[in-house]
């Protein structure tokens, strides 16, 4: 039903809350099998989508962004010049992966 055609209408959103409360304890049972041994092993990606899925809704969340502010202020991009190679390299892997995006193959 629509917003204009009763959508919105509190008894409306009432009833939709409770349909979907009623489908919380059958949607719990299949996530539950789902991460049981046996189908994770068939279908460890399943496994693994249904585990971050119930960490997310209990508030374990990974974080979505670098709060680099509450590191104790700015970073001094100047002092970039003073790290070594290999900081350089991790830093560059650290980043790309925080981007989502992996380095060309050959790439430090």
């Amino acid at each position: 039903m629509c917003h204009t055609h009763g959508g919105a209408a509190p008894q409306v959103k009432l009833a939709a809350a409770r349909r979907l409360a009623l489908l919380v304890d059958p949607a719990l049972d299949v996530m539950t099998r789902l991460l049981g041994k046996a189908s994770s092993a068939k279908h460890p990606d399943t496994a693994a989508r249904v585990a971050r899925d119930v960490l997310d809704r209990t508030g374990n969340k990974q974080a979505d962004q670098l709060d680099v502010l509450s590191m104790g202020g700015l970073v001094d991009l100047d002092k970039i010049g003073e790290f070594s190679n290999e900081e350089i390299a991790v830093a560059k892997r650290v980043l790309m992966k925080a981007a989502g995006r992996s380095l060309p193959p050959g790439h430090a």
